[in-house]
């Protein structure tokens, strides 16, 4: 159970930051 909630946070982690870099360039390419 461990293993799946470490899999599932650095998943998270890794997905939001792929998130704000895309938001950053679509606020970036509409400026």
């Amino acid at each position: 159970m461990t293993d799946f909630l470490q899999l599932f946070f650095s998943g998270l982690a890794t997905g939001s930051i792929y998130a704000l870099a895309a938001l950053g360039f679509t606020l970036l390419w509409q400026a």
